[in-house]
């Protein structure tokens, strides 16, 4: 979609979404470098509690608005398939019935199987799946389902009683034609909705940065789980290397979507009290560093944009996790007995 096919949202102050203080200082500015939706926006810092936070932030009636129809997570299932020229297909045609073209595609193929096999192995040692541990008869929750993919793939592992919240309508239509459960609306409306001490597991994909109000919904998450059940979820941090060299670049910021800023301390403080055994692991994921690079387009971002997209890029990116310097984090953490 063009920018131009995009209408600007409307915005609004706030007040600190932790602490409620009304006062907070602009430390940034930048725009939807990703999908284009006009306008200037802003990561301002709390004078009290010091958390990062969109402010001003679009209107709550707007929200469903900032992810458009061709956002990453809501084409995974179900996306339209490329349509064919029918001038070409003639051409097409004779160039599959070579023998050589055969040849030379299945070579590419086992080519890109080989490759694909060695990223899993590599990410294996660092990545932290959020998968639960299964729970015969249980309930488990995923907030942000998108349209549907993780909940299939929940229910191939014995996952028999499965719900899904999420945001957008068509995505959320999606998810419930495959026979799931899914409340459309804000996390933060259909949470209290549930019941609590309900579910054995709930899992948040590189949601609560999206949420107006992450420190309530983690609040209601912990009363929604029965003792014992697990809270799994990814998120992004402003601790990390390419948060510090890129700015308002930095794709961690995802304007307008994203609505909270997180450090490690601020995470840390949303879990305490809540949650024990507390596990988190640093992601590898290269990709942040291309689009980081890609936004700010200076001479040296093209050369880290060729490093990024190499084979160089998974062992560097490693390292970096290993060191605790990625944005992107994922946790593991278990509901008080």
């Amino acid at each position: 979609m063009h920018p131009e096919n995009f209408e600007s949202i409307p915005c609004e102050l706030i007040p600190c979404p932790r602490c409620e203080c009304p006062n907070s200082t602009v430390m940034l500015t930048g725009e939807d470098y990703l999908y284009h939706i006009p306008g200037k926006y802003s990561a301002s810092s709390c004078n009290n509690c010091g958390l990062w936070f969109q402010n001003p932030r679009p209107k709550l009636s707007h929200l469903a608005k900032l992810y458009p129809s061709e956002y990453g997570p809501h084409l995974t299932v179900g996306s339209t398939p490329p349509t064919i020229n029918p001038a070409t297909a003639s051409q097409t045609q004779s160039q599959q019935a070579s023998w050589f073209y055969r040849f030379k595609n299945d070579m590419a193929l086992r080519r890109r199987k080989r490759r694909r096999l060695r990223q899993q192995i590599r990410q294996l040692k660092y990545l932290q799946p959020l998968t639960p541990s299964f729970v015969p008869n249980g309930k488990v929750l995923e907030i942000g389902c998108a349209t549907g993919t993780r909940l299939m793939q929940l229910r191939t592992i014995g996952w028999q009683d499965i719900t899904g919240i999420e945001l957008v309508p068509d995505a959320a239509a999606c998810a419930k034609t495959n026979g799931f459960t899914v409340h459309c609306g804000t996390v933060e409306d259909v949470l209290p909705t549930l019941s609590n001490q309900s579910f054995d597991a709930i899992i948040a994909s590189f949601v609560l940065e999206h949420c107006i109000n992450p420190f309530a919904v983690v609040s209601m998450v912990a009363d929604k789980l029965k003792p014992g059940g697990e809270f799994l979820f990814s998120t992004v941090v402003r601790n990390a290397i390419d948060a510090r060299i890129y700015g308002r670049y930095w794709g961690g910021y995802d304007f307008p979507r994203h609505m909270i800023y997180f450090s490690l301390a601020d995470i840390d403080t949303l879990l305490r009290d809540k949650f024990i055994q507390v596990k988190r692991i640093h992601e590898n994921a290269p990709i942040d560093f291309v689009r980081s690079a890609t936004w700010r387009n200076r001479p040296v971002d093209r050369i880290v944009r060729g490093i990024a997209s190499s084979h160089m890029a998974s062992p560097l990116t490693f390292l970096l996790a290993r060191a605790g310097l990625t944005c992107r984090v994922s946790y593991r953490c278990r509901h008080h007995e």
